[in-house]
Parts: structure tokens; sequence; C-alpha cells
């Protein structure tokens, strides 16, 4: 009799090790995944900071004169036409504005380099979309209608 209840209490105790176990793997589990949520966290948190350096860097700075810059250098200053403003949206801390540009009469070299200088200044912009013309005749140049998003912070989140 007390040998079964030996063997009762024994069982009791490594089910119930075993139990605690489980247990213990599945919290050993979820903190490793709590830890890597946190690394990913401070990542994110740390791009975040830059995205926001690089938004402010540029904070104040028309379009149209940095379009006029990056025209300057690709030699095709006169070519810049118009840069006409189209929509304004708010996203959260993020505000969108919406541009078109129009770039007549450049050779392709000339549109190639407006575009690089547009795209790879830093200046927060998106080309959205470009609509390339070929004028006809033997001096084949090119109009360019450009669909241009910027991006700046809204003033509480520049704040």
């Amino acid at each position: 009799m007390l040998l079964g209840l030996v063997f009762a209490v024994a069982f009791g105790m490594r089910s119930s090790l075993n139990g605690l176990r489980g247990d213990l793997e599945k919290e050993q589990k979820r903190l490793t995944q709590v830890e890597s949520m946190a690394s990913q966290y401070a990542q994110d948190a740390q791009r975040v900071e830059e995205l926001e350096e690089a938004l402010n860097e540029h904070r104040g700075k028309d379009l149209s004169a940095f379009l006029e810059q990056a025209a300057s250098k690709a030699q095709a200053a006169d070519s810049l036409k118009a840069v006409t403003p189209t929509s304004t949206t708010t996203v959260g801390g993020l505000e969108q504005k919406n541009f078109t540009a129009n770039l007549k009469k450049v050779t392709l070299d000339q549109a190639l380099e407006f575009l690089y200088e547009a795209e790879a200044s830093g200046y927060p912009l998106k080309i959205e979309s470009a609509t390339i013309k070929v004028e006809r005749g033997a001096s084949k140049l090119l109009t360019l209608n450009l669909e241009i998003a910027t991006f700046a912070l809204t003033e509480e989140e520049a704040g």
C-alpha cells in the first residue's frame, strides 16, 4: 500500500514537472520572440529617426527652385517650363504634395541628367510617372511631363 502511494506521488510529481518543463519551454520561446521584436523595434526607430532627419534637411526648400537647379546642372535651365502644384494630402505626420513639371526641347542626355539630379539628390521626392514625347524631325528633342510627389513632416511632427 505504501509502495503504491509512493508510486502515485512520484507519478504525480513527474507529470507536474513535465507540465512545468513544457510551460518553461513555451515561455522561453515567447521571450526569444519578444527579444527579437525589441531588436527590430530599435532598428525601425533608428530608421525613422534617419528618415525624419532627411526630411527636415530639406524643410522649406521650394521644389521649383530645386528642379531649376537640377535643370541647370543638366544644361537645360531654359527648358523647365512649369512646376505646378496639383494636390496636398496628409497621412499621420507626413504631408505629400503632388506637382506636375514640364521640361521641353531637351536632348536625351539632358533628360537623363535632369532625372538623375532630381532623384539622386536626397530631396524628398518621388517621380510618380513620366511621359516622354519625341519631337518629329531631325532634332529628336524630347518633352518630359512628370508627376512628382514631395514629402514633408507636418508641423506637429517636425516640432
